[in-house]
């Protein structure tokens, strides 16, 4: 089964003190697998899509029909290329590269490229939390068999038969016939380095080409899986083609969920390809990531000053202890410094009229520079968070509900992506609760916030998944003996679901399609064809 096949929310849904301690992730999950499916968030190098279909492809032409073994040697050469493609970028100076802390051998001392070899790590390209699920599943560029065995599917095989042609020309024979032995699995630290610039050399056309027809696919059979990434692709590709300096990702991001460019023309004149259905998916993905990490900010807030205050000589209820909570970081001055008056309706009515005519805040904010963005790249995200920090999640949560209002206003379409099967905390439930306390302050309404969406749900996450009474303990508060304590010391991780668009910008760059200018991507020539349904790429 392809769909959500580079979905793996086990990574995310474990401790209390990493991803996820909310649950909030998966719907987001989802809408981004919805947009860009086929890739995770790790993958971004062409050249390790090439060099793992080679190997693949290498094994099936030197196995015969009486091979009896044939798993085994495609198990153990993917090792080796693995560890080939890891251990020659040691010490080149690249960092965030998979592998950068295995521990290798000195480069004479012949060692056996197989992973039993090297114990201490478990770090590796051809994982599921690597590339595995995006070069199987997803773009379909392997097939697996028997015994973890994977032979090249007919994409796979031409971006191997690529990459083969820069093999034979860039490298000495000695060194493609060592590593194109599959039974070879003997060799040093040499061998390895002889391969220093295969991550990092230029891409051929010829692998270009081939990885664009899986990635950015056209024609009539392409299924509903890969029209989706390629119209994701190609929306990217349009909204950096109607910039004359480029775009950076958060631009490209808050670009794709307004819909339309920054100078107003719409993305997509007509919804014949289903480009539509990309951008309002893209357009809640911003709302729900910017809720997400506001509620997740209040709890860890919220659980800080519990470790820090409590317990005390005498039993503290919850809602006394979120009162003064509240006392302390959403006073009248951190407030006002915020921007925000002492009343909800008043903000909601300030918000509205920054607005004015735009259909929704990400809009107004192309032409009136004093709206509040959407994007949470423009939230303070540091260990030590201002003084104004939880009257600017606060800020954040009505923004959401305006925006939520907005989206539906816009249209009804909206409303079957805002209610996504197994939504926790869904925008339409965040925005009745803005309703049901209008007329009350800032502080009634964050109290029910922390009770009910950030308290309650992260006990019902943890309790979700604890598998017994001796498994890992992921609840962040428990009830002592003088009332509610928190459990660990350890702060959570708190970060958005990766939305992926980085790592596109990432591969297009290495098709040859992008160019990055410091934090910016800008189109090269090549790219023109296919920014258009109707042209010679997707």
């Amino acid at each position: 089964m392809r769909e959500h096949a580079c979905y793996a929310d086990k990574s995310l849904s474990e401790k209390a003190g990493v991803l996820d301690f909310m649950g909030l992730a998966p719907v987001n999950e989802r809408l981004i697998e919805h947009c860009l499916p086929g890739i995770n968030g790790t993958v971004s190098m062409l050249r390790v899509y090439a060099a793992l279909c080679w190997m693949a492809w290498r094994v099936t032409e030197s196995l015969t029909a009486s091979d009896t073994d044939g798993p085994s040697v495609s198990r153990l050469a993917l090792q080796k290329m693995d560890l080939v493609l890891m251990w020659s970028m040691q010490g080149s100076g690249y960092t965030g590269l998979v592998g950068g802390q295995r521990q290798f051998p000195v480069d004479s001392q012949e060692a056996t490229f197989i992973f039993d070899a090297f114990p201490d790590s478990q770090a590796a390209y051809f994982t599921p939390v690597q590339y595995r699920p995006s070069i199987v599943n997803g773009l379909e560029l392997l097939q697996a068999g028997a015994g973890g065995s994977y032979r090249c599917t007919a994409k796979g095989r031409k971006l191997a038969e690529a990459l083969d042609e820069v093999l034979k020309n860039q490298y000495s024979a000695d060194d493609y016939a060592w590593l194109a032995d599959v039974r070879q699995l003997k060799g040093t630290g040499a061998n390895a380095k002889a391969f220093q610039s295969l991550l990092t050399s230029a891409i051929s056309e010829a692998e270009q080409q081939a990885f664009l027809e899986a990635f950015m696919p056209s024609g009539p059979e392409v299924d509903a899986y890969d029209a989706r990434r390629a119209a994701t692709s190609r929306l990217m590709l349009r909204c950096l083609s109607r910039s004359k300096d480029g775009l950076s990702v958060p631009q490209l991001r808050a670009t794709l969920a307004r819909g339309v460019d920054q100078q107003g023309r719409p993305l997509v004149d007509d919804d014949k390809t289903g480009e539509s259905t990309i951008l309002r998916a893209q357009a809640v993905l911003q709302v729900r990531q910017l809720q997400r990490f506001a509620l997740e900010w209040c709890m860890v807030l919220f659980v800080a000053f519990v470790r820090r205050e409590f317990p005390r000589e005498l039993p503290v209820p919850l809602k006394t202890q979120i009162q003064l909570f509240l006392d302390e970081g959403l006073s009248a001055e951190a407030l006002s410094a915020a921007g925000s008056t002492l009343g909800i309706d008043a903000d909601l009515a300030k918000l509205k009229q920054l607005q004015g005519d735009a259909p929704t805040l990400s809009r107004a904010a192309l032409t009136n520079p004093d709206v509040p963005l959407l994007d949470i790249d423009n939230l303070s995200q540091g260990k030590k968070p201002e003084p104004t920090f939880l009257a600017n999640l606060y800020q954040a949560l009505l923004r959401c509900k305006v925006e939520t209002e907005n989206l539906l206003a816009m249209d009804v379409a909206y409303t079957k992506v805002m209610q996504a099967e197994g939504a926790r905390i869904p925008l339409t439930l965040l925005s009745r609760a803005v309703d049901t306390f209008r007329s009350q302050s800032p502080k009634d309404f964050m109290a029910y916030v922390l009770e009910v969406f950030c308290v309650n749900q992260q006990l019902h996450t943890a309790a979700s998944r604890t598998r017994g009474p001796f498994d890992t303990n992921r609840y962040m508060l428990a009830m002592g003996e003088m009332g509610w304590e928190a459990t660990s010391t350890k702060v959570p991780n708190i970060n958005p679901s990766p939305d992926r668009l980085r790592n596109t910008c990432l591969l297009l760059k290495d098709c040859g399609l992008l160019q990055a200018k410091g934090e910016k991507w800008l189109l090269t020539e090549q790219a023109h064809p296919y920014i258009e349904h109707t042209g010679t790429g997707a």
